[in-house]
Formats: C-alpha cells, sequence, structure tokens
C-alpha cells in the first residue's frame, strides 16, 4: 500500500501525479502478469499485453 495523504490540503503537482501514474500502471501490468497461466506468460509478447490493457483513465 502507497499512502500518498498530506496534513494539509496539498494539490499534487504534475511530476507527482506523473510517478503516481506510472506507478500504478506497472502495478497493473505485473497484476495481469500473475493472473495468466506460467505459460502463458513465457509466450506473450509483452508489449501486445501492456498495449492491449489500454490507458489508465483518470476519475
Amino acid at each position: 500500500m502507497i499512502n500518498v495523504q498530506h496534513r494539509m490540503p496539498h494539490q499534487p503537482s504534475g511530476s507527482e501525479m506523473e510517478v503516481l501514474t506510472t506507478l500504478g500502471e506497472q502495478v497493473g501490468c505485473v497484476l495481469v502478469l500473475a493472473r495468466m497461466p506460467p505459460t502463458a506468460v513465457e509466450s506473450a509478447n509483452h508489449v501486445e499485453l501492456v498495449l492491449s490493457s489500454g490507458p489508465i483513465r483518470p476519475r
């Protein structure tokens, strides 16, 4: 778990949001790979896996 709370109101900067978005995308990729059977992971084209998951849409 990553806690990104602040004691005082805080508007994250663009670079902070980029880091959090990248981290979230990486975690998402790991979860997709973890759910796949090992044989599928070995034979998968990892670039296609990442691209097929699509972008993460902000709420």
